[in-house]
């Protein structure tokens, strides 16, 4: 509160206090901060960016990043289509995920999240790279034998099914087929 004294005045006579409560007031702000926080603390890389798709916002972990993989600005590790995804993503009011990006041996999944009220859209990207290895490594194990590591069965009729789509558009390839029992 704020006080003044007012004993010398005859009209008041005495000490004059106003008092607020601002307790929810401060609830607000130490809300507000420990929000804040979130972003700046997060391991993984989060951005905000404008309508264009300019960055307004890079947290820490996404300034780590751009040293460790040697991109000096973060479009170094943004998808190629990333301004049409923010203007898509403030048109639609809704949200993209898994928009995957690879820079040199490292992958990253990016969702892009619309905040309409401030025409932000907010970026968060999680490392991939390992789960992408270990799809890489059993899509490799279906269609390879083990001992020989030569394309298995399922990888022949995959890739006869795609010829035989190519063959059937108008002006396809011609197509033929071989058996032979040895």
């Amino acid at each position: 509160g704020i006080g003044r004294d007012l004993r010398h005045d005859p009209a008041v006579g005495g000490i004059v206090v106003n008092a607020r409560d601002v307790t929810e007031r401060r609830r607000v702000e130490e809300e507000m901060l420990r929000l804040a926080a979130f972003p700046r603390n997060n391991p993984n890389p989060i951005l905000e960016c404008g309508p264009g798709g300019a960055p307004v916002y890079v947290n820490p972990a996404a300034e780590r990043l751009l040293r460790e993989l040697g991109v000096g600005a973060p479009a170094g590790f943004l998808p190629p289509a990333h301004p049409e995804l923010v203007r898509a993503c403030l048109e639609s009011g809704e949200g993209v995920r898994d928009v995957e990006v690879r820079v040199g041996a490292r992958v990253f999944s990016w969702t892009y999240q619309p905040d309409l009220p401030v025409e932000t859209v907010h970026l968060f990207a999680e490392e991939v790279t390992e789960r992408k290895r270990v799809e890489e490594r059993l899509l490799h194990g279906a269609l390879h034998d083990s001992l020989t590591g030569l394309p298995n069965r399922l990888f022949f009729m995959e890739r006869l099914g795609q010829a035989h789509a190519r063959a059937r558009r108008p002006g396809g390839e011609t197509l033929a087929v071989l058996f032979v029992g040895l």
